[in-house]
């Protein structure tokens, strides 16, 4: 069977952005009310974690192509013109989240698995140019941007766990530290007055509200609900939210009616010798 990654929903709210792993893997334009999915790409690379442009016409995603690393690239959604790559660079950079005018992407980077991972920009004005943002000892994922673009979520394990914290943005400044017991993968609501994440696991959802601008305050931790989704890893987000604001995309995680058994059989010998005796 087929298994997707990284859905992201389209800024009209009718169609999705995925990745579909078969024996490669490729992203595939998804239109739920119609049936129909279609490939975006097709190429030689291994493409993945992909976002939406604000207009909805164009496509900043991963691709492996030559190499191990992956990078950034873009490409028209109907496919008018051929994917254009962003940026070469020994380190992997899943993008994450777009100014509203499209022209910043925030993408999480890292030279390798066990390197730190740090938040960083992509500038696309012009030729392509990448800043950093946030980069420390700790490791910083999930950039997520507050409707109205003044605060930057994301995650950090600078606590030793993984957490969900806030900054002004762009010019970042006081920290505030939004989930209590552990928190993954911030999402804001298009509203702009809740803010959700998902625990470290991927299976329960939670939400705060936000109850002042100036300065910033959140309210209590709320569950909204569980589930056996998928986990979230720092390559690219496992869930999204619809742009009513009313409805999630999820990632469910489907398991085999009868799992496998694996079974010990201790003195196999002495059993052997006992079901087929020797003749010696």
């Amino acid at each position: 069977p087929d298994t997707y990654l990284s859905p992201r929903i389209a800024p009209d709210g009718r169609r999705l952005i995925l990745s579909r792993q078969t024996d490669s893997r490729s992203l595939w334009l998804a239109e739920p009310d119609r049936g129909v999915m279609t490939p975006l790409t097709g190429n030689e690379g291994l493409d993945y974690w992909a976002i939406w442009t604000p207009d909805g016409a164009t496509t900043v995603f991963n691709s492996i192509q030559d190499g191990t690393f992956a990078n950034l690239w873009m490409q028209p959604v109907d496919r008018s013109a051929p994917p254009t790559r962003l940026s070469t660079a020994d380190a992997h950079q899943p993008p994450q989240e777009i100014t509203s005018d499209g022209r910043t992407v925030l993408f999480t980077s890292a030279s390798g698995v066990e390197a730190n991972f740090d938040i960083h920009l992509l500038h696309l004005d012009g030729e392509p140019k990448i800043t950093p943002l946030l980069a420390s000892n700790a490791n910083e994922a999930y950039p997520s941007l507050s409707p109205d673009e003044r605060w930057l979520a994301y995650t950090s394990d600078v606590s030793g766990e993984n957490e969900v914290y806030v900054q002004p943005f762009p010019d970042l400044g006081a920290i505030v530290r939004i989930s209590p017991n552990g928190g993954h993968e911030p999402l804001w609501a298009p509203s702009g007055d809740r803010l959700y994440y998902r625990s470290a696991n991927g299976s329960r959802v939670y939400a705060v509200e936000v109850l002042d601008q100036d300065p910033l305050r959140f309210g209590r931790e709320e569950l909204l609900f569980e589930g056996d989704f998928a986990a979230g890893v720092v390559f690219g987000s496992k869930w999204d939210i619809h742009p009513d604001g009313d409805r999630f995309l999820m990632l469910q995680v489907e398991h085999p009616e009868s799992p496998p058994e694996i079974r010990v059989v201790t003195n196999w010998f002495t059993e052997l010798e006992r079901l087929v005796p020797s003749e010696n």
